[in-house]
């Protein structure tokens, strides 16, 4: 078991921290990596992006962040153990305060996922499809 690992996501315009959070899993379990929880600490305000700050014990790898920049989100990297990289899809880079990433749990804010690697992990995710719509053509009898 590696060791848990801070990192961050950045949040699309209006999105909630359980669709970003199923979609880092998604690209985890694609690229194979190994991860069985990803735990949520909250959400940190970088200029005018927000990110969803977490955990996690899997393998934290270039290729995971490239592929999270490519989906066009931004990202929170480790940065060897001198803080914190920001890196956003623009190819623009900066550096983010330790205390921030490393700041206890926001109440209200934290969650448990399990990740790719433990049985049945996506049912935790059941509930993320956008619901359906029924349209009546006509009166309905």
């Amino acid at each position: 078991m590696l060791p848990l690992q801070f990192s961050g996501l950045q949040l699309k315009e209006k999105e909630h921290p359980h669709h970003a959070i199923h979609e880092l899993l998604l690209v985890i379990d694609a690229l194979n990596l190994y991860c069985t929880t990803v735990e949520v600490f909250g959400i940190i305000t970088q200029g005018r992006h927000q990110f969803v700050r977490f955990r996690t014990d899997c393998s934290l790898e270039e290729v995971l962040f490239d592929t999270l920049i490519d989906s066009d989100r931004g990202v929170i990297i480790p940065d060897g153990g001198r803080g914190f990289r920001v890196k956003f899809p623009s190819g623009r880079e900066g550096v983010l305060n330790c205390s921030q990433m490393l700041a206890p749990k926001v109440p209200g804010q934290n969650r448990v996922y399990k990740g790719p690697k433990v049985k049945y992990w996506d049912r935790q995710f059941l509930d993320t499809s956008p619901p359906k719509r029924v349209l009546f053509m006509g009166s309905p009898s």
